[in-house]
């Protein structure tokens, strides 16, 4: 699912952006979420495809450089 990947999508993998676009996909399953997590953090935790900018409540300096604050949270690596 993830190795293919070149970009990801903040409402394919975060519940909360699920419900705010009225994307109605089925729950991970842990490998999944497992997988997504090592995509993102070999990859520096990447801004999403998708990504509202500076609309985005949890915009940050980082997210300039390229670093989404919203993925590292999803990885627990606040």
């Amino acid at each position: 699912m993830t190795d293919e990947r070149t970009e990801w999508k903040l409402c394919e993998w975060n519940n909360l952006y699920c419900a705010t676009n009225n994307v109605n996909l089925p729950p991970m399953t842990r490998e999944e979420i497992r997988k997504a997590k090592a995509w993102l953090r070999g990859r520096n935790y990447p801004v999403p495809a998708d990504c509202p900018s500076r609309a985005c409540p949890k915009y940050r300096p980082g997210c300039v450089w390229g670093v989404c604050n919203i993925a590292v949270g999803m990885c627990g690596d606040l």
